[in-house]
């Protein structure tokens, strides 16, 4: 790491970059946090939070709090993206196995999330894979477990413009998401019933990294005409004996 008097350091970059790394670190900040985690003016880390904002790297919440933005996505504070598939393939063949059903591991990306890697089921009737896919993380059954191991401040500032459409939403207000993210955190998993698209219900479990924010999550997807009760409960504890 480059000392103060390095001759090749530019502060003010020098700045900027520190307070990405404590954002991404503590997952929020006020502006009083970030100067003094920083050792600047109360001044200078608002000028430097609001051109992280001007660049989507933060977002500005509720009760002037800071928090990671849609462009200061997974990586950020998380391992590379190989470092994670390598981590991440052993469990996806585990509950591929366990359940034969599509198997997905998703990463946040600002409110949406990324299907990062997949195993597609071998039934006849099956899910397939949609790896390299974008969509809402309030329509996802990953997105909202993730969102579960977030506070809902944190969740309302990531939602600033509304909920962006989606041909097939359920959800279509910020209370009716609370509530499901509520629903989530007391069963440990979140579901997705035709809501990313039509024929496909989807079981979803968040990952944590070690500081407890929610690096990735991984589901199962089955089409909805095979899917009953009994598959939401032996799905729930299979990822979660996984994860």
């Amino acid at each position: 790491m480059q000392q103060k008097n390095d001759p090749n350091r530019i502060a003010s970059v020098d700045r900027a970059l520190a307070l990405l790394q404590v954002l991404g670190t503590r997952g929020r900040l006020s502006v009083s946090d970030a100067a003094a985690e920083i050792g600047v003016a109360a001044s200078t880390a608002h000028r430097l939070l609001a051109t992280l904002v001007r660049r989507k790297f933060a977002i500005q919440g509720p009760g002037r709090l800071y928090y990671p933005g849609p462009e200061m996505n997974w990586r950020t504070n998380s391992p590379s993206g190989n470092q994670l598939l390598r981590l991440m393939r052993p469990l996806i063949d585990q509950v591929h196995a366990a359940t034969r059903e599509t198997v997905h591991i998703m990463v946040p990306v600002g409110a949406d999330v990324r299907l990062l890697d997949g195993m597609e089921s071998e039934q006849q009737l099956r899910v397939a894979t949609r790896i390299g896919a974008r969509m809402p993380g309030y329509c996802a059954a990953g997105g909202k477990a993730m969102f579960a191991d977030l506070e809902w401040s944190e969740v309302e500032a990531l939602h600033l413009n509304g909920l962006r459409p989606w041909p097939t939403a359920k959800i279509h207000d910020m209370e009716t998401l609370r509530r499901q993210i509520v629903l989530a955190r007391k069963r440990g998993y979140s579901i997705n019933a035709d809501e990313t698209e039509r024929g496909v219900t989807v079981i979803g479990v968040s990952i944590r990294a070690p500081n407890g924010r929610p690096l990735a999550a991984m589901t199962v997807a089955t089409p909805t005409a095979r899917y009953d009760a009994r598959c939401e409960a032996e799905f729930a504890k299979v990822l979660a004996a996984a994860r």
